[in-house]
């Protein structure tokens, strides 16, 4: 990582949300669980869906339990969000807000609420960037494969229970929501083309 204040003032997006994700951790190792408990998604829908609780929609995605846990989803954050952030800010906006709904909807409606984590949000940017690499011709926006087969990888082992608990369906829920937004972009732009 390069953590020099270019980049910081290049990427404050990216740079955001690393440190909105260190906050919880850090609450979590000085006050243990309860501490965070509001960050959590509740119980219910009904719950979800009052005025002052629909934000916890989004919190779940900056909740690591452990060091490893951050650091990976932190370096891949950085790895995938400085791509999009450095040709648009707006479009790691969207592609943020829209795939951490939908990757924490998809674990807390399958699972519950008792879940954290970025990796639904990275995943959604790995199936993004990957598209737009592909069908959109967008070479800035190339990572190496590698990377891919292991974060793919890693669905199908954890539902083993060998990595123990994983939230996999927020990881195919972001996955998902990536491509699909990818696609969308992808045909607005073909639609704004052709007028």
């Amino acid at each position: 990582m390069n953590f020099s204040l270019k980049t910081i003032n290049d990427q404050p997006l990216v740079w955001l949300v690393i440190l909105m994700s260190c906050i919880p951790y850090i609450i979590l190792n000085n006050h243990n669980l309860p501490a965070i408990a509001p960050w959590f998604m509740p119980a219910t829908l009904g719950e979800l869906i009052q005025p002052f609780s629909i934000w916890r929609l989004w919190t779940p995605t900056f909740v690591h339990y452990t060091l490893p846990h951050l650091l990976t989803n932190l370096y891949l954050w950085w790895l995938f969000a400085s791509k999009i952030e450095s040709e648009s800010r707006t479009e790691l906006i969207i592609v943020l807000i829209i795939s951490a709904a939908c990757a924490n909807l998809c674990q807390w409606w399958l699972v519950g609420p008792k879940f954290g984590g970025l990796s639904g949000v990275v995943y959604a940017l790995m199936g993004y960037l990957w598209v737009l690499h592909r069908y959109g011709g967008k070479n800035n926006y190339h990572f190496d494969p590698v990377i891919a087969i292991l974060m793919l990888g890693i669905i199908p082992l954890s539902a083993t229970g060998l990595l123990g608990k994983l939230a996999n369906y927020a990881h195919l829920g972001g996955l998902m929501c990536g491509i699909v937004l990818a696609f969308t972009y992808l045909k607005i732009i073909k639609e704004n083309n052709k007028n």
